[in-house]
């Protein structure tokens, strides 16, 4: 029996993110490797989880923002205590410390592109020295590039991006997925979901619900906004609104300017999406810019009536025939379809189930993690020739 590679998972933070939980998901059900965590910056919310499954964590805990002259010194003796067959960075802020130490450790070494960073309309939300800090970024990124031996797009779509915008190799780029295991997403006892809308105090016949980090980009004043609309006709809904971040207090503001706070519910981040999941009846992703969205595919595993932005990231999820797809932004298109959802809910069930077996044939864990360990021993073979 062939020797388990050791990947040395090296990220910005164990904080809970999209990145960060689909690659510890990873590592946990990944049979084949032996993993091993290091994370640059203060931030392990996700440590636990990790240590639970007996992966080793190491925490260099830098406070400052960036620090890289530091980190690159902790992490070349510790890399080579460690000994990993292959690094696997992911997030910005590793990335470009990692390929600084590339020809000292001479370790194939993979990145990740997971975010559509340099889009245009990421640029146009920032203001003139956000801007400016952006491009430089993109300038970085484009010129340390060459030191990676393969990157991994969590989408055609992103992988795209990256061609365009740090003119890496189409042929150095190979697009994997987000994976999730499809059994966390069953239907929970009847009792289960009874407790949990009383602990959310909820006696609304039909519930939305939409999962994200609160940021701009993800269209949660738009949600709340179309759901003021549609509680003028259907005050029998609620909205509940899973994550955190700096968008939070803006969020509440507006929810109370618009008096929804018996109809809109903040819940913070939750440890138990796939339950909340199970008590929605629809799911709205509202989101203007994205890597691949992992909370919109586990709403398809859920089997729920989602309605989404019509952004490339997305529609590489779903299409109109598995959901209800409206133009990214257009908060009367997204009322438009919210209502129909409640209005015609048990004819438009279907699509729920059509984007569960979409989700099965695309995104189920077992698939994608092949799909990785095929690559980490591809790098391996090629640096060796």
């Amino acid at each position: 029996m062939d020797k388990k590679l050791k990947i040395l998972y090296l990220i910005d933070t164990l904080e809970t993110g999209g990145a960060e939980k689909s690659l510890v998901e990873l590592a946990i059900h990944n049979k084949d490797i032996n993993p091993v965590f290091v994370h640059i910056y203060k931030g392990a919310g996700l440590k636990p989880v990790l240590q639970k499954h007996n992966i080793p964590v190491y925490s260099l805990d830098l406070s400052t923002a960036y620090g890289f002259k530091e980190a690159r010194r902790q992490l070349k003796t510790l890399i080579q205590e460690l000994k990993p067959d292959v690094i696997h960075a992911t997030l910005l802020r590793s990335e470009l410390i990692i390929r600084r130490l590339k020809n000292d450790l001479n370790i194939p070494l993979v990145g990740s592109i997971v975010s559509n960073s340099y889009a245009p309309s990421r640029y146009k939300d920032l203001n003139l020295q956000r801007r400016l800090k952006l491009k430089f970024f993109q300038y970085y990124n484009r010129f340390t590039a060459g030191k990676v031996d393969k990157f991994i797009a969590n989408s055609e779509s992103i992988r795209q991006s990256a061609i365009k915008h740090l003119h890496i190799a189409p042929e150095k780029i190979q697009v994997i997925y987000r994976g999730r295991q499809a059994g966390k997403f069953k239907p929970l006892p009847a009792e289960q979901l009874q407790a949990l809308k009383q602990e959310l105090s909820i006696d609304r016949q039909k519930v939305f619900l939409t999962v994200g980090r609160l940021i701009k980009t993800k269209g949660h004043i738009e949600i709340i906004e179309a759901f003021d609309g549609l509680l003028k006709t259907h005050p029998d809904c609620v909205l509940l609104i899973a994550g955190d971040g700096p968008e939070k207090n803006n969020l509440n503001r507006l929810i109370t300017e618009l008096k929804l706070e018996k109809s809109v519910k903040l819940l913070g981040n939750r440890s138990d999406v796939p339950a909340l999941l199970q008590l929605a009846d629809i799911f709205v992703f509202a989101s203007r810019l994205e890597g691949l969205p992992g909370a919109l595919i586990e709403a398809m595993f859920a089997g729920k009536l989602i309605i989404s932005s019509d952004i490339p990231e997305n529609l590489e999820c779903v299409s109109p025939q598995d959901a209800l797809i409206f133009k990214t932004g257009d908060m009367q298109a997204l009322q438009n379809l919210m209502r129909q959802a409640v209005e015609n809910f048990d004819d438009l069930k279907f699509l729920g189930e059509r984007a569960r077996k979409t989700a099965l044939q695309k995104f189920e864990l077992s698939s994608i993690i092949k799909q990785y360990n095929a690559l980490y021993h591809d790098v391996i073979k090629n640096a060796m020739q």
